[in-house]
């Protein structure tokens, strides 16, 4: 059965393309990116992954174009994922899954398409992912990290009816965002579109899956969403528990960890 073209929003070699059709109008849009930890990227997955499974999510459409990454996913039953594909979560949330890591130039156009097509179809808000190197809280001990936020002014102005139940520390001043996060906050305040970014705190040169549930369950619990994140959490138990036995014998875990010069610690991506 051939789809239907639904709706499509062009630009500059990439375009949105939807092919189920379904009412966009308030609903959050939420995405990350591959980043530091891999906060943004794994917290998106997920969601996605958990919903799918449970019957609580679909993919709506995917980004095509000439400025696609020449990269595809290969997934179970011999399908593929594209480099960048929607999910509706429980008719509430629009989730933009980054499988590939966009292109530098990518990212500005993902952000213009993006925000062009939420304005137009009065979407919510824009929710985006990512981690924060854990040395922006030195006063603090590592078992007391806050997953903190930014937003611009109009989430703040409308946060009673975005996200009444926000109970998160705003992060700390003068911490710089950077990558593809930063462009999708500065296009969605530029066309006025309510916009926040939520990060979890995380180590650099790592991947840190604790890090991405931690930040998915209250995306989860903020949102309203019954997504169950049980099987995740298994997952990631039984791994901590692989690597305890390991230590137990000795066996040291190989670094992941990555000892350049550069201090970027303060810095979110």
């Amino acid at each position: 059965m051939k789809k239907e073209k639904i709706d499509v929003s062009k630009k500059d070699g990439l375009e949105l393309y939807f092919e189920k059709d379904f009412n966009p109008e308030n609903k959050i849009v939420a995405l990350g990116f591959h980043g530091l930890g891999g906060i943004g990227h794994l917290t998106t997955r997920f969601i996605v992954e958990s919903a799918l499974e449970q019957g609580k999510g679909e993919r709506i459409g995917y980004v095509i174009g000439r400025m696609i990454p020449p990269f595809v996913e290969v997934l179970d039953g011999g399908r593929f994922g594209f480099p960048y594909e929607l999910f509706l979560i429980e008719d509430k949330v629009i989730m933009l899954l980054i499988r590939i890591q966009p292109w530098l130039d990518d990212q500005p156009i993902l952000a213009d398409i993006f925000t062009n097509y939420a304005k137009t179809n009065n979407i919510k808000a824009f929710v985006l992912f990512g981690g924060v190197d854990v040395n922006v809280f030195p006063e603090r001990r590592e078992g007391d990290l806050p997953l903190v936020y930014i937003a611009n002014k109009a989430f703040l102005d409308n946060r009673e009816y975005i996200m009444p139940k926000l109970n998160m520390e705003a992060a700390p001043k003068g911490i710089l965002v950077s990558g593809g996060i930063s462009l999708f906050l500065e296009y969605a305040t530029y066309r006025n579109i309510p916009a926040a970014a939520m990060f979890s705190p995380t180590l650099k040169g790592t991947l840190d899956k604790k890090g991405a549930y931690n930040l998915a369950r209250k995306f989860i619990e903020l949102a309203g969403l019954t997504v169950s994140l049980t099987k995740i959490k298994k997952e990631i138990d039984m791994t901590q528990k692989l690597l305890e036995s390991l230590q137990g014998q000795g066996i040291e875990p190989r670094e992941t960890r990555t000892t350049g010069e550069e201090d970027l610690s303060h810095v979110f991506t």
